[in-house]
């Protein structure tokens, strides 16, 4: 069974929510029917990011960016459960603001540098690739310095 995650900015919790129906996440909007005519929702950019939940293994990232130690108590977990499905194997996750402004802060040289002991974190059981997560994180700072200019939050959609 796989974890799917997409990361991605809304406006509100609502709007976030509102994606955790689409079968294939964010980025994969349903067709509206019309009476006379069918319309598109417009997909919303994301960062797939597969089996990289955003509760324990983004505070972990959050964590090795501010140079804290990976399971560090000091940066709180401000996230929550925006809106849930299937007994949880659907739901929608705001991220914590502690962990999208340690993302949206953070330099180059630091970004590069995490990868490496991230993918040595156990949730990675062993399987954690730097050459694999460093773009991600790269595409996860872009996403969260957008998140903080627009004054909007940053979501996970997961599903199993």
């Amino acid at each position: 069974m796989a974890l799917l995650c997409e990361y991605f900015v809304a406006d509100s919790d609502e709007a976030a929510a509102a994606t955790i129906g689409w079968v294939g996440g964010p980025q994969k909007p349903p067709e509206a029917k019309g009476l006379f005519r069918r319309s598109r929702v417009d997909p919303i950019p994301t960062v797939n990011a597969p089996g990289i939940e955003p509760v324990v293994m983004m505070s972990t990232l959050g964590n090795l960016i501010r140079g804290l130690a990976a399971y560090s108590e000091e940066i709180p977990d401000d996230g929550a459960i925006v809106d849930s499905r299937d007994g949880g194997e659907r739901l929608i996750y705001r991220l914590s603001n502690s962990v999208v402004a340690a993302l949206a802060e953070s330099e180059e040289a630091v970004r590069l540098g995490v990868a490496e002991p991230w993918s040595q974190t156990e949730e990675f059981f062993g399987l954690g690739d730097p050459s694999v997560l460093s773009p991600i994180i790269a595409q996860l700072v872009m996403m969260a310095r957008q998140a903080r200019t627009a004054n909007k939050s940053m979501y996970c959609w997961l599903s199993v």
